[in-house]
C-alpha cells in the first residue's frame, strides 16, 4: 500500500515537536497510534482492507478517503469549552466505511429514531423489495429511490401512511455478484393489507411484488434494527475490493436513513462530528500528555490520571486498554479539571528535547512529585484556597 500522509489540520507544528521521528514523518508513520490501537482493534482487519482498497483505486476521491480513514482518531485533541471545562475531540474521519465511526453513529441514530417512533400511535414495519438485476449499485439505488418516491404519491399510500422513517438495506450475492437493494419503512398510519401494498408495489416497479408488513410491538428493538444499516461496514467482510469501492462511490453523499411525510424535516441520521469541535481554545493532543507522563513529569502524570477518570472516550483517547474503558472511577473535581488545563498549557510551551525526570526550573507549576494522590491534593489546595 502506498504511504499516506497526515492531514495538515490534524497535526499542528506545535504538536509535531512532541512526535517521535516515525510519527513526524508522513512516509514512515506507524500503522496505528496509541489511541487507534484500542479504538479500532475490534474491526482492525476490515478497516485495513478498506484503506488498502481505497488507496489502490484510480479514483482520487477514494485515495483521499483512504488517507482520512488511516488518520481516524490518530491524535485526539484536548480543548476548553465555552464554560471553561476540558473537552475532547477524537479527530474522527466520520467516513461511512469506517466501522468505528459508523457504529457510534448508529448508536446516536437509534436514539433519534426511537424518539420519533415513540410518538407514533400504531407503527408498522413495511419492507419493499426489488427483483435482482444485473445492474450497478448506483443504478439499483436510483431505481429504488424513484419507485419509493412514486409510491408515496399514490392515493392509497397517502390514505394509509401519514409519515415515517425509512432505511435502505444493501446486500451483495457473492456467487452471482449481484446487488440486492430494498427499503424498510417504519410507517405511522392506518391498517393496510399486505396484498394491497404488494399489488401497488408491482404496479410501480413493473416486476417486484415482494412486500412484508409487520406490526411493531417493541419500538426500541425496531429502532435499533433500522439504525443498524448506518453501521453496515461490519457486514461487508466478504466483499472484494472492487465491491467495496463501488459501494463507497455509489453511496457518497446519500442518506441510508431518513424521514418522510409528517416526520419530514426531522433528521434522525445526523452527520457525526459536526458538533465535536466545540472548543474555544485548543490545548494540544492527548498523545502529548501521555508522552510527558511517561517521561515522569509530575503534573503530566497527575493530569493523565485525571483525564482517564473523565469517562470512557477519554480513556480510549489515552490508549487505555479497551477492557478498562468501563471501569468505575472517582468523580473529577473542578480543581482537577483546572489542573489538567494548566498542565496542557504548560506542556505546549515546553520542548521535549530538554525534559528530564524533574520539572524544568522555568515551569510555573513548581511541582515535582509524581504521586497521583499528592497531585490531586495539590490541585484541590491550589484552586480551593
Amino acid at each position: 500500500m502506498k504511504p499516506l500522509s497526515p492531514p495538515r489540520a490534524e497535526i499542528s507544528h506545535s504538536d509535531s515537536a512532541l512526535l517521535e521521528p516515525l510519527e513526524a514523518s508522513a512516509q514512515a508513520r506507524p500503522s496505528l497510534t496509541r489511541s487507534q490501537i484500542g479504538i479500532h482493534c475490534v474491526h482492525a482487519a476490515f478497516r485495513e482492507r478498506v484503506i488498502f482498497a481505497f488507496s489502490q483505486s484510480k479514483n482520487q476521491k477514494l485515495n483521499a478517503r483512504a488517507e482520512r480513514l488511516d488518520w481516524c482518531c490518530a491524535f485526539p485533541m484536548i480543548g476548553i469549552s465555552a464554560t471553561g471545562r476540558p473537552v475532547l475531540s477524537m479527530q474522527c474521519c466520520r467516513d461511512r466505511m469506517c466501522p468505528q465511526c459508523q457504529t457510534q453513529r448508529a448508536v446516536e441514530t437509534t436514539s433519534n429514531i426511537l424518539t420519533s417512533v415513540l410518538k407514533m400511535n400504531s407503527p408498522r414495519l413495511i419492507t419493499l423489495t426489488l427483483r435482482h438485476r444485473s445492474a450497478s449499485l448506483a443504478q439499483e439505488l436510483a431505481r429504488l429511490a424513484d419507485c419509493f418516491r412514486r409510491i408515496r404519491r399514490e392515493k392509497q399510500w397517502k390514505k394509509h401512511v401519514f409519515g415515517g422513517i425509512y432505511a435502505i438495506e444493501i446486500t451483495r450475492n457473492l456467487q452471482t455478484e449481484r446487488w440486492h437493494v430494498h427499503i424498510h419503512v417504519i410507517a405511522d398510519g392506518e391498517f393496510w393489507a399486505q396484498k394491497s401494498i404488494s399489488k401497488l408495489w408491482l404496479k410501480i416497479t413493473g416486476d417486484s411484488d415482494v412486500v412484508d408488513v409487520r406490526a411493531i410491538h417493541d419500538k426500541a428493538k425496531v429502532s435499533k434494527y433500522i439504525a443498524k444499516y448506518v453501521a453496515k461496514p461490519t457486514e461487508m467482510k466478504g466483499w472484494d475490493n472492487r465491491s467495496l469501492c463501488e459501494y463507497a462511490i455509489a453511496l457518497h453523499g446519500k442518506r441510508l436513513v431518513h424521514t418522510f411525510g409528517t416526520l419530514h424535516g426531522q433528521t434522525v441520521d445526523k452527520e457525526r462530528g459536526k458538533a465535536e469541535n466545540t472548543a474555544k481554545e485548543s490545548l494540544g493532543t492527548v498523545d502529548r500528555l501521555v508522552r510527558w507522563a511517561r517521561l515522569g513529569y509530575g503534573p503530566a502524570v497527575a493530569s493523565l490520571e485525571i483525564l482517564n477518570r473523565l469517562g470512557r472516550r477519554w480513556r480510549a483517547a489515552s490508549g487505555t486498554p479497551r477492557a478498562e474503558w468501563d471501569h468505575p472511577a472517582a468523580p473529577v473535581l473542578v480543581a482537577e479539571e483546572e489542573l489538567l488545563i494548566v498542565t496542557m498549557r504548560e506542556l505546549m510551551r515546553l520542548d521535549v528535547s530538554g525534559i528530564t525526570r524533574s520539572p524544568p526550573e522555568s515551569s510555573p507549576l513548581k511541582y515535582t512529585t509524581s504521586s497521583i494522590s499528592t497531585a490531586t491534593l495539590w490541585a484541590t489546595q491550589q484552586y480551593r484556597a
